[in-house]
This record gives structure tokens, C-alpha cells and sequence, in this order.
């Protein structure tokens, strides 16, 4: 498909990056799977429910917390030392200030969902933004690079690694703090390799123009970003108000079985076409011609996984989430169907 669209060696450069991304995402999803059969039987429906309404929130100032500095950097199509050394230290101190804010107002989020231990879960939480600002820009340059075999490992060592303990701890009773804990330490993990891989430029840069120039495409992309968040988690936020946090556990691991085949096989794949798409932004037909021609072939793909899924929903509930669950069955009849669109968008 991309050799309609790209010239030979970078044809070859993005296959070989997806495979990596897919071999990474295929044994994250696996595990993910199992961990998440496991956790099942440890926690209760309430624990899922608390990080789920915890991480909608944190979602809220996601997209602005980076400000699209690692699209940034992977687009533009000349790069310098300004510009890493830019990103890097913007990300540093925009995450630092939205970690803030969320331990600051965290309380005010537990009355608009009416639960009561959600600020505490919410403000150890909000610790990732600035976590993942340290390592924002190391991220992108990796991208940029085209090293999806580093960033592929780095993702299965870090799932492990914050995953096992998770499992370790939900079997001793820490409840959802296990789950808070796999998020922070999945990160943390993360955002260290990726910084002794890349090794950005650490130096601060004085002149304003690298930070003008990567703001503002990311402040677009943050922007746009936000607004398909929205359109895609009014429900959650719904959920969530109306009916608890029981119940939101319920929702939420539905979405999750039926959303993780449908969001990794589209966005693993994103995660190569920004670097590879960039590459050749200024001959448009032909990265239009390998746009079309990808889309057809994941609608082929994820249409009769939707469809399938949706008639199976009550084997794959009782099978990985056990009899608890029973009642996230009807709605993975209609979300499993549903994801195929959140897929191609």
C-alpha cells in the first residue's frame, strides 16, 4: 500500500517499523488480556470504575499538558538542536503545571461525579504529566528516527515491569492503588528509557522562535485532539455521573475488551504513518493515494472483528472477566460494533 505513495527505501523503513510496533502491540494486548482476566477476579468493579472516571479527567488536560510538542517534532520537516532542546524543556515545565493543577483541584472532581475517593486516586494520578513531560521530546525524536525497535521493547518492559506489580499488589489488597500504581510506574519506566536512548539536548535555548515554531503546530493538534475527546467520551463522563462508579466499572471493561484489538491495530499503525507521511508532506496526491488505500483495507479488516466480537460478547466476558462481569455483556454488544468507526476515525 505504501509503495503506491513513497519511494522504495522508505516503503521498506515504515513496513519494518510497523512490524516492530505490531510485534510490541500484539504481546502488550496479549498481556494486557491476562492482567487483565486476573485483576478481574482481585478487584472490584468499584477500583476499575475509580481510575476510569480518575483517567477521564486527567484526559481533560492531556492534550494541553504536552501541547503537540512531539507532533511537533516529528513533522517539521527540518529539525535542529533549538528545537530539541526546545521541546524538551516546554514539556518539562507544562507537565510540571498541570501535575499541579491536578493535585490542586482534584477535589473539585469528586462532587461532579459523586464519589467521594476519587481525589486522592486523581491527584496521584496527575504525577504523569509531568513524568511523561520529561520524556516527551525523547519520545518524538525515536519516532522521527524511525526506531520503533527500541521504542517496541521499551513498551513490553515497562507493561511487565508495571503490570507484575500491580498483580503483586492487588493479590495483598491494596485495591485500586495497585492499579494507580501499574499506570505511574508504566510511565516512569518509559519515560527513562526513552531519554537514555534519545538523549535530548538538555541545554535550555534562550531565543523564543524554536518554542514559537513547535507550539504552534502542536497547539493545533492539542486543540483538535481535545475535540475528539470530547465527541468520544461524553458517554463516559455520563456514565460515570448518572450511574456510579460501580457501574462506570462495568462500562469501562467492556469498552476496554471490545476498544483494544480496534485501537492498537489503528493506532500502532498511526505511530509510523506520522514520521513516514512527513517525510513526503509536500507530494500530497501520493500520501493521499496510501491514506485511501489504508483506510479500505482496515474498514475490510475491522468490520467482521466488530461484528464478531459483538456476537461473542457473552463467551468473552464469562471467559476473561468471569460471572462478576455478566453485566457489561449487553453493552459490548453495541460498543463492540461501534469501535470499527472509532477505528477508521
Amino acid at each position: 500500500v505504501l509503495g503506491t505513495g513513497m519511494s522504495g527505501s522508505l516503503t521498506s523503513t515504515t513496513l519494518r517499523a510497523a512490524k516492530w510496533t505490531y510485534l510490541s502491540t500484539a504481546i502488550t494486548a496479549g498481556l494486557q488480556i491476562i492482567v487483565t482476566a486476573v485483576l478481574a477476579r482481585l478487584l472490584t468493579p468499584d477500583a476499575f470504575g475509580l481510575v476510569a472516571m480518575s483517567s477521564l479527567v486527567l484526559r481533560f488536560g492531556q492534550y494541553f499538558a504536552q501541547m503537540g510538542v512531539g507532533q511537533a517534532i516529528v513533522q517539521r520537516a527540518e529539525l535542529n538542536d533549538d528545537h530539541a532542546s526546545a521541546g524538551f524543556w516546554a514539556s518539562v515545565m507544562i507537565g510540571g503545571v498541570f501535575s499541579g493543577a491536578a493535585w490542586l483541584l482534584s477535589p473539585l472532581a469528586a462532587p461532579a461525579f459523586d464519589a467521594p475517593r476519587l481525589a486522592p486516586v486523581l491527584q496521584v494520578m496527575g504525577l504523569a504529566f509531568f513524568i511523561t513531560g520529561t520524556s516527551t521530546t525523547s519520545f518524538a525524536l525515536l519516532r522521527r528516527a524511525m526506531r520503533f525497535r527500541a521504542i517496541a521493547v521499551t513498551e513490553i518492559v515497562a507493561y511487565v515491569i508495571g503490570y507484575g506489580g500491580a498483580l503483586v499488589l492487588a493479590a495483598h489488597g491494596a485495591g485500586v492503588w495497585a492499579l494507580v500504581f501499574a499506570g505511574l510506574c508504566r510511565t516512569t519506566v518509559s519515560s527513562i528509557s526513552y531519554n537514555v536512548l534519545a538523549r535530548p539536548i538538555l541545554v535550555p535555548v534562550t531565543r523564543w522562535q524554536p518554542y514559537r515554531e513547535l507550539l504552534g503546530f502542536g497547539t493545533t493538534v492539542s486543540f483538535i485532539s481535545f475535540l475528539e475527546f470530547l465527541n468520544s467520551n461524553l458517554d463516559t463522563m455520563v456514565v460515570g455521573r448518572l450511574a456510579g462508579a460501580t457501574q462506570l466499572g462495568f462500562y469501562n471493561r467492556a469498552l476496554s475488551l471490545t476498544g483494544l484489538p480496534m485501537q492498537y491495530m489503528s493506532t500502532s499503525l498511526s505511530r509510523v504513518l506520522l514520521p513516514s507521511f512527513s517525510r513526503v508532506q509536500e507530494d500530497t496526491a501520493r500520501a493521499r493515494r496510501a491514506y485511501v488505500s489504508l483506510i479500505t483495507i482496515f474498514a475490510g479488516i475491522g468490520l467482521p472483528i466488530g461484528f464478531g466480537m459483538s456476537g461473542a460478547s457473552s463467551e468473552i466476558v464469562a471467559v476473561l472477566l468471569g460471572d462478576q462481569w455478566t453485566e457489561s455483556v449487553p453493552v459490548m454488544r453495541v460498543v463492540a460494533v461501534a469501535s470499527v468507526a472509532a477505528m477508521l476515525s
